[in-house]
């Protein structure tokens, strides 16, 4: 009991608590996504699921416009201006449908570009971009995070999440037609909207404020948030780069493969999003009590990525044939190798999550936007290179060289050059007991 009382009096425990929060709804997403997409895999075939999954990877590289990729920056200022909080999430709503519209536009262009001759690819794109309208109703989960209330971001998404996946497994058991998964994709972003308006209207009178717009607070937001946008552009692209030039220069098949793989290999990228959103208020508080403190919890939580990528990597690397034949099937089996070089990628990624973090709180989104370029650059020459020779194995091996590239690119700009050490040397052991005990001394965990 006397530990319970400490940990609320620290501040420890709503930490905590959130972040248990997130984390359950990141494992239910993580669970029911890949239980369902190996149905969806089975059901569709290598090729028909590459076509799928390449009108995905065309709405998500613009997606980060619909969603402005300030996430972090909003929930900074909510965190530090609780007096405009209305003020703040009223303007958001507005900048991120505007964004939407744009990404949209960019969306359709893109398609009937690349793939003219395609009803089927050109249908499912349009449907799923249509689902970006719904993504400015995510400004409600912002402002929960910011009060280390993510709960009802939980409940809300964990609803659209479940629900959703019923009527997948319903469509396969009726041999429904490709076209029709994309349809309840476009269903599950509008249940989600929902769910979030029901909890925000449901808390209104504990939240005591009115949405409002204001210009010279979306010039400022866009001022302040240009460059982690770009960087966040930029990191869309490159993530799901490899999609599309693989459905260009290889084949719908090769796409369906690498995807079957996707989702063994990044199904643990929930993990650095959903320690670190919760954690990002702490590191704010930190920075304005010591800096002593802050670069500790910025080393504590390098160390910790490392160790949890690691064991991630060398356990997918051992197990990977068996892993791809269990799930998938013969007609997948190619997709061992891609993952077993691909999971590499997951120590880069988590780095790079947890150290976005700083340049955050730094003010140094312009570095963000240079190393996400510098990786984008390189994953765009090596798939070019290697795609043509190697296929999917190309792609997998030009996309973890690329991420590394990304990730350590810090040490070329001065101002982050003492992070990118302080990351190198985070390679030894996380002393957990260590960190606890930080924890417990600090009041303002």
């Amino acid at each position: 009991m006397k530990s319970f009382s400490v940990l609320k009096k620290t501040g420890l425990y709503s930490f905590m608590s959130n972040t248990s929060w997130i984390v359950f709804e990141s494992i239910i997403r993580a669970i029911v996504g890949l239980t369902v997409g190996v149905f969806i895999a089975r059901y569709l075939g290598p090729e028909n699921l590459g076509k799928l999954s390449y009108s995905s990877a065309i709405v998500g590289m613009f997606g980060v416009l619909a969603g402005l990729g300030m996430d972090s920056n909003i929930v900074r200022d909510l965190v530090k201006e609780k007096d405009r909080v209305g003020e703040k999430i009223g303007t958001t709503f507005f900048l991120k449908l505007s964004g939407s519209l744009i990404a949209v536009v960019c969306c359709i262009s893109s398609v009937f570009i690349l793939r003219s001759n395609d009803v089927t690819v050109v249908s499912i794109t349009i449907i799923l971009a249509m689902s970006m309208f719904f993504l400015p109703f995510d400004v409600v989960s912002l402002y929960f995070q910011s009060i280390v209330k993510s709960k009802y971001t939980v409940l809300a998404k964990s609803f659209s999440c479940v629900l959703s996946a019923i009527l997948r497994i319903i469509l396969i058991f009726n041999d429904a037609p490709l076209i029709s998964f994309a349809w309840v994709g476009l269903a599950e972003a509008m249940l989600s909207a929902v769910a979030l308006t029901y909890f925000f209207l449901l808390k209104r009178n504990q939240v005591g404020f009115s949405w409002t717009y204001k210009f010279e607070t979306a010039k400022k937001i866009l001022a302040e948030g240009w460059p982690l946008l770009l960087s966040t552009a930029g990191a869309a692209l490159y993530m799901r780069a490899d999609l599309v030039m693989l459905g260009q220069l290889s084949s719908n098949h090769s796409v369906g493969i690498y995807t079957a793989m996707l989702r063994i290999s990044e199904i643990w990228y929930f993990l650095p999003a959903a320690f670190i959103s919760s954690l990002q208020p702490f590191l704010v508080r930190a920075r304005e009590i010591s800096r002593d403190l802050y670069i500790f919890r910025l080393r504590v939580l390098y160390e910790f990525m490392i160790l949890l990528s690691v064991s991630v990597s060398i356990f997918i690397s051992l197990f990977s044939d068996y892993l791809v034949q269990i799930v998938y099937g013969h007609q997948y089996q190619e997709a061992a190798l891609v993952l077993r070089t691909h999971t590499w990628a997951t120590i880069a990624v988590f780095l790079g999550v947890a150290s976005s973090q700083y340049l955050v709180i730094e003010n140094l989104q312009k570095i963000s936007f240079y190393r996400t370029a510098i990786g984008l650059l390189a994953n765009i020459v090596m798939n070019a290179l290697f795609i043509p020779i190697w296929g999917a194995f190309g792609a997998a091996f030009a996309t973890v060289i690329s991420f590394y590239i990304a990730t350590f690119s810090l040490i070329l700009f001065e101002s982050s050059r003492g992070q990118c050490f302080i990351i190198i040397r985070s390679i030894l052991p996380l002393n957990i007991i260590n960190f606890i005990r930080g924890a417990k001394n600090d009041a303002n965990f």
